[in-house]
Protein backbone atom coordinates (compact mmCIF):
# COMPACT_ATOMS: atom_id res chain seq x y z
CA UNK A 1 0.00 0.00 0.00
CA UNK A 2 2.72 2.52 1.02
CA UNK A 3 5.78 0.77 -1.11
CA UNK A 4 7.22 4.11 -2.46
CA UNK A 5 7.16 5.10 1.11
CA UNK A 6 8.88 2.29 2.30
CA UNK A 7 11.92 2.89 0.32
CA UNK A 8 12.55 6.46 1.59
CA UNK A 9 11.63 5.15 5.47
CA UNK A 10 14.72 2.80 6.51
CA UNK A 11 15.43 3.57 10.47
CA UNK A 12 13.04 4.18 13.38
CA UNK A 13 14.53 7.57 12.91
CA UNK A 14 12.97 8.07 9.54
CA UNK A 15 9.61 6.74 10.58
CA UNK A 16 9.57 9.68 13.67
CA UNK A 17 10.27 12.17 11.14
CA UNK A 18 7.66 10.87 8.78
CA UNK A 19 5.10 10.30 12.14
CA UNK A 20 6.43 14.30 13.07
CA UNK A 21 5.86 15.92 9.28
CA UNK A 22 1.64 13.91 9.39
CA UNK A 23 1.35 15.29 12.60
CA UNK A 24 1.86 19.04 11.07
CA UNK A 25 -0.62 19.02 8.32
CA UNK A 26 -4.09 20.98 8.99
CA UNK A 27 -6.82 20.06 5.96
CA UNK A 28 -9.17 17.32 6.94
CA UNK A 29 -9.03 15.14 3.85
CA UNK A 30 -5.31 14.86 3.86
CA UNK A 31 -5.97 14.30 7.63
CA UNK A 32 -7.74 11.28 7.11
CA UNK A 33 -5.26 10.22 4.52
CA UNK A 34 -2.27 10.60 7.09
CA UNK A 35 -4.04 9.07 9.90
CA UNK A 36 -4.08 6.03 7.54
CA UNK A 37 -0.22 6.74 6.74
CA UNK A 38 0.58 7.59 10.57
CA UNK A 39 -0.98 4.18 11.85
CA UNK A 40 0.72 2.19 9.08
CA UNK A 41 4.21 3.66 10.07
CA UNK A 42 3.51 2.65 13.94
CA UNK A 43 3.10 -0.69 12.49
CA UNK A 44 6.45 -1.02 10.57
CA UNK A 45 8.32 -4.11 12.62
CA UNK A 46 11.31 -2.63 13.96
CA UNK A 47 14.48 -4.93 14.19
CA UNK A 48 17.21 -3.38 16.63
CA UNK A 49 20.66 -3.88 15.46
CA UNK A 50 23.64 -3.30 17.09
CA UNK A 51 26.87 -2.49 15.71
CA UNK A 52 30.66 -1.29 16.22
CA UNK A 53 30.42 1.39 14.07
CA UNK A 54 28.45 4.39 12.99
CA UNK A 55 26.71 3.15 9.60
CA UNK A 56 26.67 4.94 6.52
CA UNK A 57 23.04 5.47 5.02
CA UNK A 58 24.32 2.88 2.20
CA UNK A 59 25.01 0.16 4.38
CA UNK A 60 22.28 1.14 6.41
CA UNK A 61 19.56 0.77 3.32
CA UNK A 62 21.62 -2.41 1.95
CA UNK A 63 21.10 -3.53 5.76
CA UNK A 64 16.98 -3.09 5.78
CA UNK A 65 16.99 -4.64 2.17
CA UNK A 66 18.54 -7.82 3.82
CA UNK A 67 15.94 -7.48 6.87
CA UNK A 68 12.74 -6.81 4.29
CA UNK A 69 14.43 -10.13 2.29
CA UNK A 70 14.82 -12.25 5.34
CA UNK A 71 12.88 -11.73 8.25
CA UNK A 72 9.83 -8.75 7.46
CA UNK A 73 8.96 -7.60 4.04
CA UNK A 74 7.64 -4.17 6.38
CA UNK A 75 10.77 -3.44 8.92
CA UNK A 76 13.32 -0.79 9.49
CA UNK A 77 16.35 -0.53 11.85
CA UNK A 78 16.70 0.82 15.10
CA UNK A 79 20.65 1.39 14.72
CA UNK A 80 22.83 1.17 18.05
CA UNK A 81 26.78 1.84 17.97
CA UNK A 82 28.43 0.50 20.95
CA UNK A 83 32.66 0.18 20.55
CA UNK A 84 32.47 -2.89 22.86
CA UNK A 85 30.90 -5.04 20.03
CA UNK A 86 34.16 -5.13 18.08
CA UNK A 87 32.78 -6.60 15.06
CA UNK A 88 29.79 -8.52 13.75
CA UNK A 89 26.23 -7.59 14.59
CA UNK A 90 23.36 -8.00 17.81
CA UNK A 91 20.20 -8.26 16.27
CA UNK A 92 16.93 -8.30 17.92
CA UNK A 93 13.68 -8.52 16.41
CA UNK A 94 10.28 -9.89 17.22
CA UNK A 95 11.35 -11.45 20.74
CA UNK A 96 13.84 -13.39 19.43
CA UNK A 97 17.75 -12.15 19.88
CA UNK A 98 21.17 -13.19 18.09
CA UNK A 99 24.54 -12.41 19.04
CA UNK A 100 26.91 -12.13 15.99
CA UNK A 101 29.74 -10.15 17.64
CA UNK A 102 32.84 -10.98 17.79
CA UNK A 103 33.22 -10.25 21.44
CA UNK A 104 30.37 -13.55 22.03
CA UNK A 105 33.09 -15.05 20.00
CA UNK A 106 35.79 -14.17 22.11
CA UNK A 107 33.77 -14.76 25.33
CA UNK A 108 32.83 -18.10 24.29
CA UNK A 109 36.20 -18.97 23.37
CA UNK A 110 37.65 -18.04 26.76
CA UNK A 111 35.09 -19.85 28.50
CA UNK A 112 35.88 -23.01 27.10
CA UNK A 113 39.91 -22.54 27.51
CA UNK A 114 41.82 -22.12 30.62
CA UNK A 115 42.93 -18.75 29.50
Amino acid sequence: MYSEMLDRVITKEDVDAQIEAIDIVGDSLQRTRNKELRKWLMGLAICDLTLAFEPTREIVRDLVRWVRKNLEKEAVLRVTVDPEVVAGAEIAFKGRYKDLTVRAKMEDLLKRTDL
